[in-house]
């Protein structure tokens, strides 16, 4: 740091005293912050064995086996462990999450923590327990005593997509919050909207299935005698979006994070995905940015080149190629 700091200082002296061409100046910055990028991640670039966190163990082994929903990790694996192994986990490393979901995880992670597991479909939990207050079997454990980590696989996991045939609407988050940890409260009956108005009559009979999961997008085959609403365990968000059989539908707030759409009765296709809303303005924002830069170059450069006022025609033609002859 202190070296590349240096080298930046010696650079930049340079080119205020005109010693460096700006295009030399220019290469030199950008040799720099490679160097910087590089340096930054040495441990990782120069080191032959990958770093422990890469490791895979028997408890990751056996996620990756066979783990069918999401993974609660109670801080037995380090927090970012789901992105470097591939592994979804209700939680990472990351301090940058939606205040829904902070509010969602800890009051439920204290009040009503198998609801909690059943609204994020979680279907494996990574604990220091060594039997869990829910119906579970232990698949893998590693370690002893204080250190041992069990991994328990519960024995009825809720999928990534439900259909509640009924709604409820709450006012505010503090309220819905309490609804949910009731023990009387069914998440995968009932839904609480946060928006939008409770339909009709709830049927009696429905199901999901055809659930298809990708990278920001899921689809799912859904039917019912009456009017349900399909709910997804995805954090609710500006830019998601949705259709019912191609027609557009709307993505309402659900259980204080998650994402409900309302179908009608019958058999539909439900398809949801998300589209950054700013994509196009950052594009936009930037190619508009690049061409007011090269315009002010052009116009730069032309002024360079312009002839200095009251200069006369014979100092003029002096400047040119042949010229005062």
């Amino acid at each position: 740091g202190a070296l590349l700091a240096g080298a930046a200082s010696v650079l930049s002296l340079a080119r205020a005293q005109g010693r460096l061409r700006a295009r030399a100046f220019a290469g030199a910055v950008v040799a720099c912050i490679a160097v910087d990028l590089y340096a930054a991640g040495a441990h990782v670039n120069l080191v032959p064995a990958p770093p422990a966190e890469l490791a895979v163990d028997p408890l990751v082994a056996a996620l990756r086996a066979g783990a069918t929903g999401r993974v609660h990790n109670e801080d037995r694996l380090p927090r970012n462990f789901g992105v470097l192994h591939g592994v979804e986990a209700t939680s990472g490393a990351s301090p940058l999450r939606l205040r829904t979901f902070d509010d969602l995880h800890g009051a439920l992670s204290r009040s009503n923590e198998r609801r909690l597991w059943d609204l994020l479909a979680v279907s494996d939990v990574l604990s220091w327990r060594a039997a869990l207050d829910a119906p579970a079997e232990r698949v893998a454990a590693l370690g002893e005593g204080d250190a041992a980590t069990y991994l328990h696989r519960l024995t009825a996991a809720t999928p990534f997509v439900w259909r509640a045939v009924s709604a409820e609407r709450v006012d505010g988050d503090a309220a819905a919050l309490e609804r949910l940890a009731s023990p009387d409260f069914d998440p995968l009956a009932a839904v609480l909207l946060h928006d939008g108005v409770p339909g009709g009559p709830a049927g009696r009979q429905s199901g999901v299935g055809n659930v298809v999961r990708r990278p920001g997008e899921v689809e799912a085959q859904t039917y019912g005698d009456g009017p349900g609403w399909l709910v997804f365990s995805e954090m609710h968000y500006p830019g998601w979006q949705a259709t019912v059989d191609a027609r557009p539908a709307p993505v309402l707030r659900a259980d204080v994070a998650l994402i409900a759409v309302p179908v009608p009765p019958g058999e539909h296709t439900v398809r949801l995905w998300f589209t950054a809303p700013w994509v196009g303005v950052g594009i936009a924002v930037s190619a508009l940015s690049m061409a007011v830069v090269a315009g002010l170059a052009a116009l730069q450069r032309r002024a360079g080149h312009a002839p200095r006022p009251g200069a006369g025609a014979g100092e003029v033609d002096a400047g040119r190629p042949g010229g005062g002859r």
